[in-house]
């Protein structure tokens, strides 16, 4: 499809009434690129111009404005180099000589100074827009310079594209020009990057017309570029502030939820372009209709889907660019670990770099690695050496997150501050979908601590023993696979920095004797998970009983509970005799070894040990209360009620953030860690979250929502503002 065939005159009824086929005077006029004129005592070479005298404007209503008339007079004194008499709509014949020695002056120095001024420069444009839009109709010659004059066009946008005003004219002209006069091929054209008018390029209408004529789907690039350049889209500060990082995500994004692209629906409405000419010659707008192409642009549905998806793409970068607009910094550690993990594997530079090639090869042998906690610690930027905050843990998570690597303890997941641990437990996870931390992982992790407690208090229970409660842990609660690694992460760092004594056995009296009973049995059902207890397994129970505060030999007790009621089978052959027939004597058979002295093991019933597990929540809850003092770190939002999450909206904040501030509400003071508890319930990260209401309380009121670190301030009268 071409909008016109190269050696065939264009009808002028292809553009509005407005637009007069004139002849060939143009040609008459017109100085081709290369050519040479004098006027008085300059010499303008490059050509590009209209040359003489008595042509006319195309509405014939003046002399055409792009005109240079040798004959008009000059100045050499007073030269208006600044077009400070020149009018808003210039023509060369009207213009002071002063201000035509100024525009002579430019042309002669080869069209190209910067400091020019730019009404110079349109009116040099003026010549460009006349040649193609009207001496092409009819001048095979013309048509002929249609790719010169681009390329020209392109030269000048980038000396003068900084001046909006030119950049849009030049740019919708470009367009036109490429378009007009050849076949049309959606490959041959490039996608808009920005808006360069108040409506989409003429380029963009036309592919997108193609496109759906030819029930194509619609690229990503496309997409983007119409999104960026309608007039009926605003983008969120993030497009504007991060449009790079912006642009990738949106067309990762893109391609994950559509695929090659959206099937761009039937339009009826036939495809018009209006374009607007600088150049005052043509007495107003005309309208261009490229064959019978649909108008992609009229569909608001179609649109509205690409601008749902801008949307969350912005939510996407917003922690970014909030740290960009603070800071200036996109490069930096702190802000890479801010960017979604597909972007932030590939920023950060040369100290990104160093800190993923130090993970390669400490991890490269097993996947997990025990390390001093400040050899990690090195890698990270803190605003003081010898500790770390919150807000800087947190980013280090994300940060190798984004490289597809944990840690243990991690204090975004629950775990202490790394200030305050010797050591830490990298862990790789490829390709492990990382969901939220359930309550079979917390009580994992719990369990594991109870055992490393017996363990650190008698010396008797080895790292195998532990190793195997692990996979205890793992095969007998309802694990993901990325919960499993990380929990063997955290055994491995346990195994390195056993929790402390301090204060937990007085912690345990505390509890109410059925909740002792119950964390015991439970763990004897992990234990036996697998239908079977070995008598190892069942020694290492017996010393977590006397932990608890209870009667060791109850352990087995429990375990009768759990026992198969299946008869086992015979050890060796058993006599048999016929009816009738009974032996002289027989042997009084051997008495059943008492449970605590089996040597191979005991089998469990399997619907017996899943109804135990069942009490996976209620002893994820009573083991946060042993330990949670211990560990300050620990947000224990296992224990926090779940808070319900409905789309009502709050000073333009999504639901989840919404729910926040409303619970917040609650109360003008807060402790750290009964934040952290609600901001993990809801599944937020809670610096981030923070952050988040902050913002939309400047965007709001101009100040602050919350204020302080440890306890945490509400400003009562924002908080007012932002409700009502």
């Amino acid at each position: 499809m071409g909008i016109l065939e190269p050696d065939q005159p264009r009808p002028a009824s292809r553009f509005e009434s407005r637009v007069l086929p004139l002849a060939s005077q143009g040609d008459d006029y017109w100085i081709p690129a290369g050519g040479t004129i004098r006027v008085g005592e300059l010499t303008i070479p490059g050509g590009l111009l209209y040359f003489g005298r008595g042509l006319r404007s195309v509405s014939e209503q003046a002399i055409e404005p792009a005109l240079i008339n040798p004959s008009l007079r000059i100045e050499a004194t007073g030269v208006d180099y600044l077009g400070m008499l020149m009018g808003y709509w210039p023509s060369y014949s009207e213009i002071p000589p002063t201000s035509r020695t100024a525009y002579l002056h430019w042309l002669a120095g080869g069209r190209r100074a910067p400091e020019a001024y730019i009404g110079y420069v349109f009116l040099f444009f003026y010549g460009l827009e006349r040649r193609v839009l009207v001496d092409a109709q009819t001048s095979a010659s013309a048509r002929a310079e249609m790719g010169t004059i681009c390329e020209e066009v392109s030269r000048l946008l980038e000396v003068y594209g900084d001046n909006s005003s030119f950049r849009a004219y030049a740019m919708a002209f470009r367009d036109v020009t490429e378009l007009l006069y050849r076949e049309i091929r959606v490959e041959d054209l490039e996608p808009p990057v920005g808006r360069q008018s108040w409506d989409v390029p003429f380029s963009c209408k036309v592919a997108l017309g193609i496109l759906a004529l030819n029930k194509q789907p619609l690229p990503g690039p496309w997409a983007l570029g119409w999104l960026l350049t309608s007039p009926n889209t605003w983008l969120r500060t993030p497009a504007q502030r991060c449009p790079e990082e912006f642009r990738e995500l949106y067309l990762l994004r893109y391609h994950e939820r559509y695929g090659q692209g959206l099937q761009l629906p039937p339009i009826r409405t036939a495809l018009h372009c209006e374009y607007h000419p600088a150049s005052p010659s043509f007495g107003g707008m005309l309208s261009l209709k490229p064959g019978e192409l649909p108008d992609i642009t009229r569909s608001t549905a179609t649109l509205e889907k690409l601008s749902r998806l801008a949307e969350k793409t912005c939510q996407e970068l917003d922690a970014f660019s909030r740290w960009v607009g603070r800071t200036g910094e996109p490069q930096s550690l702190a802000g890479v670990a801010l960017l979604p993990e597909p972007l932030a594997r590939s920023r950060g530079g040369s100290a990104a770099e160093e800190f993923s090639n130090w993970l390669d090869r400490i991890l490269e042998s097993s996947g997990i690695a025990v390390v001093p906690s400040e050899q990690l610690l090195e890698h990270w930027p803190r605003e003081k050496a010898n500790s770390i905050s919150r807000r800087e843990q947190e980013t280090l998570s994300r940060f190798l997150a984004s490289r597809q690597v944990g840690y243990e303890p991690d204090l975004s997941q629950g775990g202490p501050s790394l200030a305050k641990t010797k050591w830490v437990a990298l862990f790789r996870f490829p390709g492990f979908s990382i969901d939220p931390l359930g309550p079979s992982f917390q009580a994992a992790t719990l369990l594991l601590h109870l055992a490393a407690v017996v363990a650190s208090s008698d010396g008797e229970i080895s790292s195998s023993e532990e190793q195997l409660l692990a996979e205890h842990l793992e095969h007998g609660l309802t694990l993901s696979p990325f919960e499993r690694i990380r929990l063997q992460a955290h055994l491995r760092w346990l195994l390195a920095e056993p929790p402390k004594l301090t204060g937990i056995k007085k912690r345990v009296e505390a509890l109410q004797e059925g909740q002792r009973r119950l964390l015991g049995a439970f763990l004897i059902t992990v234990a036996g998970a697998d239908g079977h207890l070995a008598p190892g397994e069942l020694d290492a129970l017996t010393k977590i009983y006397t932990l608890l505060g209870l009667e060791p030999q109850s352990v087995f007790a429990e375990v009768h509970q759990l026992m198969s009621s299946e008869v086992p089978a015979a050890e060796r052959p058993v006599p048999v005799w016929l009816a009738g027939s009974p032996p002289s004597k027989f042997a009084i058979p051997t008495a059943p070894a008492p449970l605590a002295e089996t040597t191979r093991g005991v089998r469990l019933d399997p619907s017996k040990v899943q109804a135990k597990l069942a009490e996976t929540e209620r002893v994820a809850e009573i083991l946060g209360d042993i330990f949670l003092d211990d560990e300050p770190g620990v947000p224990s939002a296992e224990r926090t009620p779940p808070i319900l999450v409905d789309d009502f909206a709050v000073a333009g904040l999504d639901a989840a953030h919404s729910a926040l501030l409303l619970r917040l509400a609650g109360q003008p003071i807060w402790q750290r860690g009964s934040v952290e508890r609600l901001t993990f319930a809801l599944g937020l990260m809670p610096e981030g979250a923070l952050e988040v209401i902050n913002e939309a309380a400047f965007t709001a009121c101009d100040a602050p929502l919350f204020e302080g670190d440890e306890t945490i301030e509400i400003d009562v009268e924002v908080l007012r503002r932002m409700l009502s």
